[in-house]
C-alpha cells in the first residue's frame, strides 16, 4: 500500500503543466473537472449550466460536490487536484487484497493487490491523470466486497453502492441488476428488495436538491454516453475510421458518420442480450466468483461494444479482471516473490515515469527522435514488465496483450512509427504515422478485451437450465408466500 502510495505521488507532478505554457499538460478532462466544480461554487445551477463545450456535466453530484470542496480548500493547483483520486486508488489497493483473501487466501490476496498497485493504467490514471474513476471504483469495490466477504452486510453495502452511483450514475445499469440477481439466486428475495431500496433511497435524497433546480436535466448523467458520437477505441470506432478512409480520405478518419452511427444503438442492445443470455447459461458454483465475473462480462461489452471507449472506462474493468486471475491461480498457498517478478514491477514503474515525463497531448509538439524512442521504450517496459510480473499466472499472455495495446494507444500522438520512416518511407508522414498507430492500437484493444474473455470462460461453468429453473422455483414460492401473508391479515 504505502509503495502503491509513493509511486503514485512520484508521477502527480510529472504529468502538469499550467494552461498555457508551451505543450502544457492539462490532465485528462480537468479543465471539465475545474467548470462542473465552479458552477458550484460561483452559485449556477448544476446540470443546466454548459461544462462540456456545448452541454452541462454529466458527473454526478458527489462528484462535483467533492472537486468544490477541494478547490474551495486547496485552490486549482492541478497536481494537488490528484490526491484525492491517488488516495481512493490506493484504498482499492486494500480492497482487492480483502476481497480476495476472502474468496481465497492471503497469499493469493497478496499478488492480487500487488498487481493492481503497479499495473500500467491503475499507476497512470490515478498518479499521472487524478482520474475522477477513482472514487467511483473504490466505492463500487466497497458495495462488492460487503457482498461477498464470509459475513455478507447487505444494508451497508446498498448504502455504498448508493455512495458509488452518486459520483457516476451510469454504472447502476449494470450494477444493480447483476447484485439483485445475485441475491435472488442466494434465496434472498426481500433482501433483494431491501438493496434495491436503500440503493435508489440514497441516489434521491442525494439527487433531489438538484432536481428541484435543474428539473430532468440530472437525467443527463445517464443520457451523456447514449448520445455521444461513436468514437475512441471501441469495435465501432474501429469500423468508422475504415469506412471514413475509403470515402473521405486519411485525413478525416474522426469524422462524425451518420452510417455508422445508426448501428450504435443496435450493436449496445445485441451486446447486452448476449451478456444475460451468457449469464443465465453460464452460472457458476460459487456466485460470489460469479457476481464478479458478471460484472466484468457486461462493463466489457460496454467497452468493446459502445459508441465511445477510452482508458477511463477500461480501467472500471481491471479490478474484476484481476481477482478473476487470481480465481485461476487461487491454490497458490505461499508468497514469494522471485526476482524476474520484482523486476516486472520495476519496469512497469519506470514505463509510467517516461510516459508522465515526456508524453504531451494538450498542444501535440513535434517530438524529437530521442523522444519518441524514450516513448516506445515505455510501451516496451510496459509489456515486459507486465508479463514478468505475472509469472506465476497462467493468463498472463492475454494481459500483456491488453497492456501493450492500451500503451500503443495512449502514445499515439507522439507518432512513434516515425522512428521507422527510414525504412517504410509513408511513415515520414506524421499524418501516416498517426493513423496506424492509432487504428492498430484500437484493433489490438478490441482483439485483447475479447481474448481475456475467452481465456476466463474456462472458468469452469455449469448449464443454467437448472439454475434457472431453481431461481425461478424461489421467486414463485416467495411471491406465493407474501400473496398467502396478505390473505390472512385481510
Amino acid at each position: 500500500m504505502l509503495l502503491a502510495l509513493v509511486a503514485r505521488l512520484i508521477l502527480a507532478p510529472l504529468y502538469t503543466a499550467p494552461p498555457g505554457e508551451s505543450y502544457s499538460i492539462q490532465p485528462h478532462d480537468y479543465p471539465k473537472y475545474m467548470a462542473t466544480a465552479a458552477t458550484i461554487l460561483e452559485g449556477r445551477i448544476l446540470y443546466e449550466d454548459i461544462t462540456h463545450n456545448d452541454s452541462p456535466t454529466p458527473y454526478g453530484p458527489l462528484l462535483a460536490l467533492s472537486w468544490a470542496g477541494w478547490i474551495k480548500v486547496f485552490g486549482k493547483d492541478y497536481t494537488l487536484f490528484k490526491i484525492p483520486s491517488i488516495i481512493y486508488d490506493v484504498l482499492t489497493v486494500v480492497l482487492i487484497f480483502f476481497i480476495t483473501k476472502s474468496l481465497f487466501n492471503q497469499s493469493v490476496a497478496r499478488y492480487t493487490m500487488l498487481f493492481y498497485a503497479f499495473s500500467f493504467i491503475p499507476l497512470l490514471m490515478s498518479g499521472a491523470d487524478g482520474s475522477d474513476e477513482n472514487p467511483l471504483m473504490f466505492f463500487l469495490l466497497l458495495s462488492v466486497y460487503l457482498l461477498v466477504k464470509s459475513n455478507p452486510q447487505i444494508k451497508l453495502s446498498a448504502f455504498f453502492l448508493g455512495i458509488a452511483l452518486l459520483f457516476k450514475l451510469v454504472l447502476g445499469i449494470v450494477f444493480i441488476p447483476l447484485i439483485v440477481y445475485y441475491l435472488l439466486q442466494k434465496r434472498t428475495i426481500r433482501q433483494a428488495f431491501t438493496y434495491l431500496g436503500i440503493t435508489l433511497l440514497i441516489i434521491s435524497l442525494v439527487t433531489f436538491p438538484f432536481f428541484l433546480k435543474a428539473g430532468a436535466n440530472v437525467f443527463i448523467q445517464l443520457s451523456f454516453g447514449a448520445v455521444s458520437n461513436v468514437n475512441g477505441t471501441t469495435l465501432l470506432s474501429a469500423i468508422k475510421m475504415i469506412v471514413n478512409y475509403f470515402t473521405l480520405g486519411m485525413a478525416s478518419t474522426y469524422d462524425y458518420n451518420p452510417v455508422v452511427q445508426i448501428f450504435a444503438y443496435p450493436v449496445v442492445i445485441l451486446s447486452v442480450l448476449g451478456g444475460v443470455l451468457y449469464v443465465v447459461k453460464f452460472g457458476l458454483k460459487d456466485k460470489r466468483i460469479e457476481l464478479v465475473r458478471n460484472i466484468f462480462i457486461f462493463i466489457l461489452l460496454f467497452t468493446v461494444f459502445g459508441n465511445f471507449g477510452n482508458t477511463h472506462i477500461f480501467i472500471w474493468l481491471i479490478p474484476y479482471i484481476i481477482i478473476l486471475l487470481a480465481y485461476k491461480q487461487h491454490k497458490l498457498n505461499t508468497f514469494k516473490l522471485s526476482k524476474l517478478e520484482i523486476f516486472g514491477f520495476v519496469l512497469l514503474f519506470v514505463s509510467t515515469i517516461l510516459y508522465a515525463t515526456l508524453y504531451k497531448e494538450t498542444k501535440i509538439p513535434e517530438y524529437s527522435l530521442l523522444e519518441q524512442f524514450l516513448l516506445l521504450l515505455s510501451v516496451g517496459f510496459a509489456t515486459l514488465g507486465t508479463y514478468f510480473s505475472l509469472n506465476k499466472i497462467k493468463l498472463r499472455i492475454a494481459w500483456t496483450l491488453s497492456t501493450f495495446s492500451w500503451a500503443w494507444w495512449l502514445t499515439n500522438h507522439a507518432k512513434l512509427l516515425m522512428l521507422i520512416g527510414q525504412i517504410i518511407p509513408i511513415f515520414r508522414n506524421p499524418l501516416w504515422a498517426y493513423g496506424v498507430q492509432d487504428f492498430s492500437s484500437v484493433v489490438l484493444i478490441t482483439i485483447s478485451s475479447l481474448y481475456i474473455l475467452f481465456s476466463l470462460h474456462k472458468i469452469e461453468t455449469k448449464y443454467v437450465s437448472e439454475n434457472l429453473i431453481e431461481l425461478l422455483r424461489i421467486i414463485y414460492r416467495e411471491i406465493f408466500s407474501v400473496i398467502l401473508m396478505v390473505r390472512s391479515k385481510f
